[in-house]
């Protein structure tokens, strides 16, 4: 009788164990939802999958540009979402692909499924097509020696169609590469 009582408890356990565990991963997946939508509405999308607006494509400095003499938050006013290589990157990537969403900060558990990877790891840039479906992922290489992170990122990736590349920020490739490799 001891034992089925101690089942029974166990099995309440690993119950909650796991209806704790989906939830929590189902307020992750909506906090990044949210977090995708914020930055969409920050940059002015239509949400219809139209191309982005064409003023802000120009008010986008090109990443050989001269960096702007004040910076993009004022003192005291909180940290900037992307340092200064994600950033110039961001813009570099949004004004060679201007047919295409650039997400920074991507969760590869949004892009390959949840039921795929049991812990999420960061992805620098997602790029979308108009709607909104990943089609290639860009890592910045920091100098890091994680490289059995980035192979994983590139296999889990690569098992559902997403092509993966791992780039320097000091030598980003052309604008012509980086339209073939997308195109590809």
């Amino acid at each position: 009788m001891g034992w089925l009582f101690l089942a029974l408890v166990l099995a309440v356990f690993a119950g909650l164990f796991y209806v704790i565990r989906e939830r929590r991963a189902q307020q992750l997946d909506e906090e990044h939802a949210r977090e995708a939508a914020f930055l969409m509405d920050m940059r002015g999308s239509t949400g219809d999958g139209g191309a982005p607006a064409a003023d802000w494509v120009r008010q986008t400095p090109a990443p050989h540009a001269e960096a702007p003499a004040a910076p993009l938050v004022p003192e005291g006013q909180g940290r900037p979402y992307l340092d200064r290589r994600h950033a110039l990157v961001f813009r570099w990537l949004r004004t060679s692909l201007p047919d295409h969403e650039v997400l920074p900060r991507a969760s590869l558990r949004r892009v390959v499924g949840r039921e795929r990877v049991e812990k999420d790891m960061m992805l620098d840039f997602a790029l979308c097509n108009p709607a909104l479906e990943v089609v290639a992922v860009v890592d910045l290489d920091l100098g890091e020696h994680a490289t059995a992170a980035f192979d994983f990122k590139r296999e889990a990736l690569e098992a559902v169609g997403v092509k993966y590349a791992r780039w320097n920020p000091e030598r980003l490739p052309g604008r012509e590469a980086l339209l073939a490799w997308i195109s590809a």
